[in-house]
């Protein structure tokens, strides 16, 4: 790919609920310089595709469980890694699980009983605190959700588009579009 129109190239990632998956094909496709990818359940193949992107890439790629929430973990990680911020931090079939831990329905007075599967549930989001510690880690956030009406929502996700955030000076311009299907 041509450097010049490649807008990733050289820059640092962090991929929050990371499938391991993404950041090789971002590493092989556009050539940042690092990609950290962050889950609290990291997948099996994570130390094999941290070995094996060596042979295919010069994109330093790292893995670690870590919750978003874990602010020493975190610090530590971008410690070890010689990371103050990132670049771009990619938020991707995530966002839904950085709800709050709080039943709405509870709040809103409504007579509810909460399953244990959740299943009738709504949790609350509070997007302000999201978004500023997302900000506070990096320059932009790219969030991308999707939920197709035909498949079964495990994760109460009630939405598509991307949402994209952007730190200009002392403002953060938020803009979402929808995606139809």
């Amino acid at each position: 790919m041509n450097n010049e129109n490649n807008r990733l190239h050289g820059k640092t990632i962090l991929d929050i609920g990371t499938d391991c998956a993404k950041p090789l094909y971002i590493a092989l496709k556009f050539e940042p310089d690092k990609i950290i990818g962050i889950d609290e359940n990291l997948p099996s193949i994570a130390s094999d595709i941290i070995l094996k992107s060596r042979l295919l890439t010069k994109t330093k790629i790292g893995f670690y469980n870590c919750s978003f929430f874990d602010e020493e973990s975190l610090r530590k990680i971008r410690e070890k890694e010689e990371t103050e911020s990132f670049d771009l931090i990619l938020v991707s079939k995530t966002l839904h699980h950085l709800r709050t831990a709080k039943c709405v329905l509870k709040e809103r007075g409504e007579e509810h009983d909460c399953l244990e599967t959740e299943k009738c549930c709504i949790y609350g989001f509070e997007e302000q605190v999201i978004f500023e510690k997302l900000l506070k880690l990096g320059k932009r956030v790219i969030v991308y959700e999707t939920f197709f009406p035909q498949e079964e929502d495990n994760d109460k996700v009630r939405g598509r588009g991307i949402l994209h955030t952007e730190r200009v000076g002392e403002n953060t311009h938020i803009c979402f579009r929808q995606i139809q299907g």
